[in-house]
């Protein structure tokens, strides 16, 4: 790429054979990559490379699950800002760099237990700052020669036989000082560490699940380099590690793993209503949602998007964006705190003339997700869900249990020619009526009156009146009732006959 072009909000999945480079950058661009996330799943991949660019390569989810690299940069001149840089595959590489300046700051990298977390050779005015690598074999080398300044980071876990913090062969002029050096095979070689080194436990919040935050206690709060251009955000002395320093991002997704999309399979019967639900995973501060569902318009028909006990205090709203799409947005001032939880449900109603053994494909073709502070949540693996379609289904309690108020759906199919379905929801045993009246505000037919428990429940109108008449083509209301347990109920929704 040769522009001065903006990526951003990116998947890409590094899997299909040949397929080995994600973003590339090349001949003095300058572009901003920014908040997306690289799976590397091919061997000898490489996520995102700088080629005799100046690119900002900010706030990205790297992943390599394969041996390859995640940030590569050759006679480049860049920043690396913010970015957490998964290494699964225990040979696999965080960034590398020849003959390239840089500046590395508030990054994560770790995983590599046969690699480097930072490589770099023949290469002048590097600044490496406010980063935390772990568990690599080791966590930055420095090969041939060049000129570095390597303040204010955490450098931790490092084993094996090469499992060295910092390793520094040939000629290199580097600035060590103001670091943290925990659980090293050996803290360094080849340089001379200055002022400010600590050996001490960190203290992270929960690096397990990416979570690089320092505990109240940690020896990292406030004793990176006292000079002013390194303070942190707020004014105070620098902390160590990801949140310190004067080029931490805003809190939110930082650091985060990705957030996992499933939505659940299930089976239904032709004419049937079932439950899909979309479930989050790693997924705590939620805050605000926004997502496409596609599915096939032949075989299902999205008739409703209801909350969970868990996302019920979000407002909800949807957009029919034509035949086999909807559009679902959700927003609450507070995130939810729990890190997994089915998150909305959909009411899928599967068509009447759909045969034994048919399937139904739901999937998540757009997202995006924002916490409580408006930050923007990075999203990974999205999982489809599928209705298989059963004559006889064996009906099981769905995870949700009984529902959780009461709901009429929209009728389907809606226009309708001879006969529609109507479903609707009890959250306690209710005495329900359900009638139909025309726009004279007339009584057409009673579908429902009697005591009912709480449940799910579909009722079917054929298009006749009390008398067994067919109704002629309009407009045409379902008004339902419900009361029960001190609860009442009233709503009416609306119908139209075309014949």
């Amino acid at each position: 790429m040769r522009s001065n072009a903006s990526i951003r909000n990116n998947r890409i999945v590094l899997s299909a054979e040949g397929l080995s480079g994600g973003i590339s950058c090349e001949d003095s661009s300058m572009a901003t990559i920014e908040n997306n996330v690289i799976v590397g799943e091919t061997p000898a991949s490489l996520a995102i490379g700088g080629f005799s660019s100046q690119a900002v390569i900010k706030s990205n989810y790297i992943e390599m699950t394969q041996e390859g690299t995640g940030i590569y940069l050759s006679s480049a001149n860049c920043q690396i800002l913010g970015n957490r840089i998964a290494l699964e595959n225990p040979s696999a590489m965080g960034i590398s760099l020849r003959e390239s300046r840089a500046l590395i700051a508030n990054n994560s990298i770790g995983g590599a237990i046969h690699s480097d977390g930072i490589s770099a050779s023949s290469s002048d005015s590097l600044i490496i700052l406010n980063n935390v690598i772990y568990q690599n074999m080791t966590g930055i080398s420095l090969s041939n020669n060049g000129t570095a300044v390597i303040k204010n980071n955490i450098i931790c876990h490092h084993s094996g036989d090469r499992g060295k913090g910092i390793w520094c062969t040939g000629d290199w002029a580097a600035d060590v000082s103001y670091n943290d050096f925990w659980d090293n095979t050996a803290d360094g070689e080849g340089f001379s560490p200055g002022v400010g080194i600590l050996y001490e436990n960190p203290l992270f919040v929960n690096p397990e699940a990416g979570d690089f935050h320092l505990q109240p206690t940690s020896p990292c709060i406030d004793t990176g380099d006292p000079a002013p251009q390194y303070r942190d955000l707020d004014g105070s002395r620098n902390d160590m590690g990801v949140y310190g320093g004067p080029y931490a991002l805003p809190e939110g997704s930082l650091f985060r793993p990705p957030v996992g999309m499933t939505l659940g399979d299930t089976s239904a019967a032709p004419g049937d209503m079932v439950e899909v639900a979309v479930r989050l995973e790693k997924a705590a501060g939620v805050a605000e949602a926004s997502m496409v569902i596609s599915y096939p318009s032949d075989t299902l028909a999205v008739l409703d998007v209801r909350t969970t006990d868990y996302s019920r205090r979000f407002s909800l709203t949807t957009e029919d964006m034509g035949p086999g799409q909807m559009r679902i947005s959700l927003s609450s001032s507070n995130g939810i705190e729990e890190e997994s939880y089915p998150f909305v449900c959909l009411m899928v109603k599967v068509h009447r003339f759909v045969s034994e053994g048919g399937k139904g494909r739901i999937r998540v073709s757009e997202a995006s997700l924002r916490d409580d502070l408006a930050m923007p949540l990075t999203i990974g693996q999205i999982s489809e869900g599928t209705v298989e379609v059963k004559t006889e289904v064996v009906r099981k309690e769905t995870s949700y249990g009984i529902p959780s108020r009461f709901t009429i759906f929209q009728n389907y199919p809606n226009p309708f020619n001879s006969s529609t379905t109507i479903h609707y929801q009890l959250p306690v045993r209710s005495h329900v009526t359900l009638k139909v009246y025309n726009l004279l505000g007339q009584e057409v037919r009673t579908l429902v009156d009697k005591q009912q428990s709480p449940g799910h429940y579909a009722i079917q109108w054929d298009g006749k009146d009390i008398a067994g008449r067919i109704v002629a083509s309009g407009i045409y209301f379902c008004k339902i009732k419900a009361a029960g347990k001190g609860k009442n109920f009233v709503k009416t929704i609306k119908m139209l006959i075309l014949r």
